[in-house]
């Protein structure tokens, strides 16, 4: 998606108690680009945003997304399971290929 704000603004995280009393300075979590445009696919970002900045939904076409999503992927050294996190590979070894004792 992207999102649409004030040229070079930055967003930062809300400061909590323990920040004030420890005087700490937020967490930026990003920032808008000269024009204006911050472009994400983060889910969870997507969410607190949308309430907040005016945004279009775009789909982004570039190789190295793909790639990255792609070298992401886990893959089961015993058979053909493939998966997106390390705990579902953890779960299929432990109920498709538990240990022999």
């Amino acid at each position: 998606m992207k999102f649409y704000g004030t040229p070079n603004m930055g967003v930062y995280e809300r400061k909590t108690r323990r920040d004030i009393i420890k005087n700490k300075r937020p967490k930026l979590i990003f920032r808008f680009d000269e024009h204006g445009e911050y472009v994400t696919e983060d889910v969870a970002l997507i969410e607190k945003l949308k309430c907040k900045f005016r945004y279009d939904e775009i789909e982004i076409e570039n190789k190295e997304i793909e790639i990255k999503s792609e070298n992401s992927l886990r893959h089961c050294k015993k058979c053909d399971f493939t998966c997106k996190t390390q705990g579902e590979l953890l779960k299929h070894y432990r109920e498709q290929h538990p240990k022999e004792g």
